[in-house]
């Protein structure tokens, strides 16, 4: 027979458990091939940039949903010029069902770079949105076409008198084939104001597994606990099954 349905869980430290605004690069820059992928000798398919940030933010999200349900942990913004609150804190849209048709809704658009200052500012006043928000993450996930200041545009938001402690992470992805990193290189973490502040550059091949180490990181999980998988037995024939068979 088969068992019960399956389940997981990880030890999280209850401290860590800061809501995280995830801010998605939707600029043309995002429709630029990231990685090509080979089907045989002579065919090939190649991933946009926008594919990628996809499956990374599906990863993250898929995680943070099964673990912590109806928590509001994760919201996401995108647009360029003017972005927008794609999913909200409700605790029952916080689903990877709700997440992938979020995902499904947004476009790349017209512009050639994300307007950060903006993203980073609809950030900010998401988490604001929060009753009693010690602190909260912002997780960019951009394509690496151009440099950015960071520092100047951190240091150019508005904060409201009960905005939180901020943890800014920015994940430049670089097209695989351009990437003299065979692995994920990530600079040291800085402060700018009160807030911390670090990038990664990741490139595109390696972008899916990262987020699932980058949420790993987030939520500090430590143990990993799976039950009730199921699982077809074979037992051998009882005596009177013997005899039937004879």
């Amino acid at each position: 027979g088969s068992g019960s349905g399956s389940s997981a869980s990880m030890a999280a430290a209850a401290a860590v458990l800061c809501p995280t605004v995830l801010v998605l690069d939707s600029s043309a820059s995002a429709l630029q091939q990231a990685q090509s992928l080979s089907i045989d000798e002579k065919r090939s398919v190649s991933k946009s940039f926008w594919t990628c940030l996809v499956e990374a933010a599906v990863e993250y999200g898929r995680i943070v949903f099964d673990l912590f349900p109806e928590q509001p942990l994760l919201s996401v913004i995108a647009g360029c010029a003017t972005p927008s609150v794609r999913l909200p804190w409700t605790a029952d849209l916080q689903t990877c069902q709700e997440l992938l048709k979020v995902l499904a809704a947004i476009a790349p658009e017209k512009a050639d770079a994300a307007d950060w200052k903006a993203q980073l500012q609809a950030a900010v006043d998401q988490l604001a949105t929060l009753a009693n928000c010690k602190a909260g993450r912002i997780l960019i996930l951009r394509c690496g076409n151009s440099e950015v200041d960071w520092e100047a545009v951190i240091r150019s938001l508005t904060f409201s008198a009960k905005a939180c402690r901020l943890e800014i992470c920015v994940v430049t992805v670089l097209p695989s084939e351009e990437s003299d990193a065979a692995a994920v290189t990530m600079a040291a973490e800085s402060r700018i104001d009160a807030h911390k502040f670090c990038e990664v550059l990741v490139p595109a091949r390696l972008l899916a597994d990262f987020a699932l180490r980058l949420v790993q990181v987030h939520f500090a999980l430590r143990v990993v606990k799976i039950s009730g998988v199921p699982v077809e037995t074979s037992l051998p024939p009882s005596g009177k099954e013997k005899e039937k068979e004879k």
